[in-house]
């Protein structure tokens, strides 16, 4: 009988990163080992192809990603807007501040623009109209 490694439970770190940060965890990969991870999906699994980089060894390498806290895939786990490099969290660290801008949810660079209404001066006239008709005031 041969002598089973196990990967642990941690390692469903792994599917969460591939399922909801997959960008975050291919960067560090290609940075790291020159590859990107890409797990077998069950439609292959069935038709006989196996993974290049089987779970344990898969779960390993994201693993020592992971150790570096200044990793894009370690970043997405702590819910950061993005992955600064050691400097800037040293800079932060150094100046006492608390609040750090890579979790700041309300200022996010990379969020995109909330939807602004561009009505036509027929659709403003119409608005206007009914504000009218229904006794609505913009003063409340």
């Amino acid at each position: 009988m041969g002598r089973r490694i196990r990967t642990g439970p941690k390692s469903v770190y792994l599917a969460q990163l591939w399922n909801t940060h997959r960008a975050a965890l291919a960067y560090d990969w290609i940075r790291a080992y020159g590859q990107i991870y890409r797990p077998v999906r069950f439609a292959e699994w069935l038709e006989g192809q196996r993974p290049r980089t089987d779970w344990g060894l898969a779960w390993a390498l994201t693993r020592e990603i992971l150790k570096d806290h200044t990793s894009h895939s370690w970043m997405a786990l702590q819910n950061a807007v993005y992955a600064p490099d050691g400097a800037e969290q040293a800079v932060w660290t150094l100046s006492g501040q608390r609040k750090r801008p890579w979790f700041d949810h309300e200022h996010d660079p990379l969020r995109p623009p909330t939807p602004t209404h561009n009505l036509t001066c027929r659709q403003r006239e119409d608005r206007e109209r009914l504000k009218a008709y229904f006794h609505i005031n913009d003063d409340l």
